[in-house]
């Protein structure tokens, strides 16, 4: 009963840092430059990317039966403490001072979630949706047209 009552109060309070994270006025939020050229999605803050892809990376846990005693997390607390130690280092200020691509980090959630159990997910950085490149938020310059 206790350990639900976390599970609930933890989803809230992500949900909220979600929330709140995404008024960022900080950072760039259009989805094109003057000339037209596509750029980073708004940028989310980086907290709040951290508990999302945590979340997302547990609930893949207990899909595959990898949560509770003699497994890999013997509680979900113990698998969000884990999963959002690994997410801070691969998405903390200093790579992703932009903060994070909500569009890119929806689609890193949806990689996370679609992730077959029979592979391991030792890293974010497996997945292509996942990479710091792609995660982070940053003013692309417009593409030069190819030479001919």
């Amino acid at each position: 009963m206790n350990a639900r009552i976390s599970l609930v109060a933890l989803a809230l309070a992500a949900s909220f840092l979600v929330a709140t994270g995404c008024d960022r006025r900080d950072v760039p939020t259009s989805e094109t430059n003057t000339t037209g050229a596509a750029v980073a999605g708004p940028a989310l803050d980086n907290a709040a990317a951290v508990a999302s892809v945590a979340l997302a990376r547990c609930d893949r846990e207990a899909t595959c039966n990898k949560l509770g005693e003699g497994r890999d997390h013997p509680t979900r607390e113990s698998c969000l403490t884990e999963m959002r130690g690994k997410a801070e280092g691969d998405l903390n200020a200093s790579k992703c001072s932009g903060g994070v691509d909500r569009k890119a980090l929806d689609s890193c959630l949806a990689e996370i979630h679609a992730e077959s159990c029979s592979n391991p997910l030792d890293t974010l950085e497996r997945l292509a949706a996942c990479n710091t490149s792609a995660l982070c938020s940053r003013d692309r310059a417009p593409m030069k047209p190819p030479r001919y």
